[in-house]
This record gives C-alpha cells, sequence and structure tokens, in this order.
C-alpha cells in the first residue's frame, strides 16, 4: 500500500512538473510573438551634413557635387535585435536623384543600440537650371536636398527570421555649403515616413 502510494505520489509529481514546464514554454513562445508582434520601428536621424563641393559647370548643365552625411540609426526595442539584409541611400536634388549609395553597417543591431553610418555622395548630374534658378543657385548658403533611406531588416523569432516590412524613409534636409571648410550649422534633422509600408 505504501509503495503504490509512493508510485502515484511520483507519477503526480512528475506530471506536474512537465505541466508546469509546458505552460512556461507556452508563455515564453506567447512573450516573444507579442514582443515581435508590437515591434517598435527604427529611429533615423541625419547628425552632420555638409556640401563640400556644389556647383554649376559647363554652361550650367552640369551639377558637381560632393555631400557628407552622418546618418544614425536607433535601436528602441528592449529586448529584440535587428538583423540587417540591405541599408540603402539615395540623395535628391530639384526631384533628380544625384546616386544611391549602399552604407556599410554590422549585420546586427542589439537592442537599445545606436549605430552611425557615414555617406559620402560625390559625382556629377546634368541639370537644366533657367536663369533665375542659376542665379539663385550661386547665391544660396545652403540647399534642399532629400535623404530617401532603403532598409530592410529581419529579427529572430525561435528558429524563423521574421521579415519586416518597411515604409518609405525620407530626409529633408537643409545642408550649408562649407567648399572644403569644417561643417557648421547644419541642424540635426529627424527623418519621417512618408508612406504605408512596402
Amino acid at each position: 500500500m505504501g509503495m503504490c502510494t509512493f508510485c502515484c505520489c511520483s507519477i503526480i509529481l512528475v506530471a506536474l512538473v512537465f505541466a508546469l514546464g509546458i505552460t512556461g514554454f507556452v508563455s515564453w513562445i506567447i512573450a516573444g510573438f507579442v514582443r515581435v508582434s508590437h515591434l517598435k520601428r527604427i529611429n533615423y536621424q541625419v547628425t552632420d551634413a555638409s556640401l563640400l563641393q556644389f556647383n554649376v559647370t559647363n554652361n550650367n548643365t552640369t551639377l558637381e557635387y560632393n555631400l557628407a552625411l552622418n546618418i544614425t540609426l536607433q535601436n528602441p526595442n528592449d529586448k529584440i535585435g535587428l538583423h540587417f539584409d540591405r541599408i540603402e541611400a539615395s540623395a535628391i536634388f530639384m526631384k533628380q536623384t544625384l546616386n544611391n549609395v549602399s552604407l556599410s553597417s554590422s549585420s546586427y543591431l542589439g537592442h537599445k543600440k545606436t549605430v552611425l553610418l557615414p555617406a559620402l555622395f560625390k559625382g556629377q548630374r546634368q541639370v537644366a537650371l533657367r536663369a533665375d534658378e542659376v542665379s539663385n543657385f550661386k547665391n544660396a548658403g545652403d540647399f534642399d536636398i532629400m535623404l530617401n533611406l532603403d532598409v530592410k531588416y529581419w529579427v529572430k523569432f525561435l528558429a524563423s527570421k521574421v521579415k519586416i516590412k518597411q515604409p518609405h524613409i525620407a530626409c529633408s534636409l537643409k545642408v550649408p555649403l562649407n567648399n572644403g571648410k569644417p561643417a557648421e550649422g547644419f541642424k540635426v534633422t529627424q527623418c519621417k515616413v512618408q508612406s504605408s509600408d512596402k
């Protein structure tokens, strides 16, 4: 009788431990799913920008540019790291894309971490400026430039990759012309979501 009671108690204890283990595991999965489904989006800022060169040549038909930027990406999530597949930036002036650059970065951004990404846009672009636009261009001390960001990243949930749909990110910049001098006058600019997820 005593042995039977001991066996029954042992079975009940094992079943209880197993049930608690299953409950804990399921709770852990649910908590992870909730964190992923409520993922906070990356915070994007341009912390520094300057035009080392920005002038028109060839009878005002060619724009020569040298634009230097510092972009920060901040992961606001408490417990979720971000894995990047792609970070690309394009600079636009007067509705014309100057060029696109791929930004080198660590492939992983930990929770509550920030990464600084330098970007350099340098080259030439054909332009068609009216006489009044040429005059305004030559007298300007700063220029309106739009920076677009294309960022693809994912998070790990259990053994799976969960890809995050990204909105269009745009940074409306007013960039001073420095002509090789130390950058000054640029205000840190917060980038904004411009459209719905792709």
